[in-house]
């Protein structure tokens, strides 16, 4: 019988303590301030609360302020780290934007004969070097269709004055024959007088 009834005890007091232990672990501050309040016996008007619950009830409180110090400094902490990253982030985010204006600029650049112009400049001189070369080459070419029809006109013109000539030198030969003859024909009929 006795071990009986002391495993009983054991058993109970195991379950008081057990309980105990988990109404402190689930209750509040709060809870536990009410739970002391409802406990606490009444002295006249004054309420008596056991030292070992008060000094419970303290070190439940500190603990809680303690847990949330602490959880308090790892935010500030990791708070600080946030800005500490949040400056990092937009110092690197003003060096990308600065790199950026940098890319676009010299996307946006051509390097002609070593002079730096925008791309809407270049594009102004090419047209306009295209639209002179094609310029000139019409003009070259309307200079060369004049000076050929002038050349052809100019060999035309020789053929012909060749032709004339030609014709003035046999007439001229057939002249200068008909006047031989006639000379021959009078000193011959003068050497004969």
């Amino acid at each position: 019988m006795k071990p009986l009834s002391l495993l009983v005890i054991f058993f109970l007091i195991t379950i008081n303590t057990y309980s105990q232990k988990t109404k402190k672990e689930t209750l509040t501050i709060s809870e536990q301030f009410d739970e002391v309040f409802r406990i606490s016996t009444n002295y006249k008007e004054n309420k008596v609360i056991r030292k070992t619950i008060f000094q419970n009830l303290r070190n439940n409180a500190l603990d809680s302020i303690e847990r949330i110090h602490k959880e308090l400094q790892l935010k500030n902490q990791r708070n600080n780290f946030l800005k500490d990253s949040l400056q990092t982030i937009k110092k690197e985010l003003g060096n990308l934007n600065s790199d950026l204006k940098l890319i676009i600029n010299e996307k946006d650049t051509i390097y002609l004969f070593g002079i730096k112009l925008s791309k809407f400049i270049y594009k102004i001189i090419i047209w306009i070097t295209i639209l002179l070369l094609i310029f000139m080459l019409s003009y070259s070419l309307y200079e060369y269709k004049n000076s050929f029809l002038v050349t052809s006109q100019a060999k035309k013109n020789l053929i012909d004055a060749e032709n004339e000539l030609s014709d003035l030198r046999k007439n001229s030969l057939k002249k200068e024959q008909k006047l031989r003859r006639l000379l021959q024909d009078e000193i011959n009929k003068q050497k004969g007088i």
